[in-house]
C-alpha cells in the first residue's frame, strides 16, 4: 500500500497533508526517511510520523458509556458528537451503530466496519437491548403482558419487549427494534413517564462499568466473534 493511503487510512488527515510530512521528512519506515508518497508498505513495517509509531486498525471496534448531552452522529452543528470524544484512535470512517437519544447514556458502539454494524442494526438479527429507566407514575404488573404483547407505535404493533420491574419506580426494558423515542413512547403508553434512560446491553455486549461516561475501549476479539455468531 501507498504510504499516503497508509497514513491517511490510519487517521493522519488527508493525502495533501501527508505529502507535506513527506516533504518535511516526518515520516520514517524502518528506520528509512520516506522521501516519495508513492513509498510501499505494509502493515508489519514499523512507521513513524514525527517520531511517534503509527498504529494502523483494519477496523475499529469501541464500546462507549455514552454521557448526556452528547448526540449519536458523525457531525453535527450545535452539538458535540461521540465521535468528538475519541481522542486516541483514527475517527476516520467512524460512525456510530444506531442512535441513543441526546439525554440516554450508556453502551454505544462506534466501528469502521459496515457488515458488524448491519449484523448489530438488521431486524432480521432480531438482536436484543436492555435498557435501566427510571421513571414516574404508577407501575402495576399488567404492563409486563402488555409490553410482551405489542403496543402501538407509528401504526404498527412492536415486538415481544420485556419488561422487568426493579422497584423503586425503577425497570429494565429489552427490545429488539429501533423505533424513534421508543422506549420513551412504550412507557408513556403505559401513563409512565422516562425521567432517566441507560443502554446497559446490547446483544451478548454488556455496558463497561469501570467506564466513566464518555470514556471507551477497544472490544475484545471475543466480544466481536460472539456479535457474529
Amino acid at each position: 500500500m501507498r504510504i499516503d493511503k497508509y497514513l491517511s487510512d490510519a487517521g493522519y488527515g488527508s493525502r495533501t497533508t501527508i505529502k507535506k510530512l513527506i516533504k518535511e521528512r516526518k515520516v520514517v519506515v524502518n528506520d528509512e526517511i520516506v522521501k516519495k508518497p508513492e513509498f510501499q508498505v505494509k502493515t508489519t513495517d514499523e512507521i513513524y510520523v514525527n517520531e511517534i509509531k503509527v498504529k494502523y486498525y483494519e477496523n475499529l471496534y469501541l464500546l462507549m458509556n455514552k454521557p448526556a448531552g452528547v448526540v449519536s452522529a458523525t457531525t453535527d452543528n450545535s452539538y458535540q458528537t461521540v465521535i468528538d470524544l475519541v481522542k486516541d484512535y483514527p475517527t476516520k470512517n467512524l460512525f456510530p451503530v444506531g442512535r441513543l437519544d441526546i439525554d440516554t447514556v450508556g453502551l454505544l458502539i462506534l466501528t469502521t466496519d459496515g457488515d458488524f454494524s448491519h449484523r448489530l442494526t438488521n431486524p432480521k438479527s432480531a438482536i436484543y437491548k436492555t435498557y435501566y429507566a427510571v421513571f414516574t407514575g404508577e407501575y402495576n404488573e399488567e404492563i409486563i403482558k402488555i409490553f410482551h404483547d405489542g403496543i402501538i407505535l407509528d401504526g404498527e404493533k412492536t415486538k415481544p419487549a420485556y419488561f422487568e420491574y426493579l422497584g423503586n419506580n425503577s425497570c429494565n426494558i429489552s427490545i429488539c427494534e429501533g423505533k424513534f423515542h421508543q422506549i420513551k413512547r412504550m412507557l408513556k403508553a403505559v401513563k409512565l413517564e422516562v425521567i432517566y434512560l441507560k443502554r446497559i446491553k446490547y446483544g451478548s455486549l454488556l455496558l463497561d462499568e469501570t467506564l466513566k461516561e464518555g470514556e471507551y475501549r477497544m472490544l475484545t476479539n471475543l466480544e466481536i466473534k460472539q456479535i457474529f455468531e
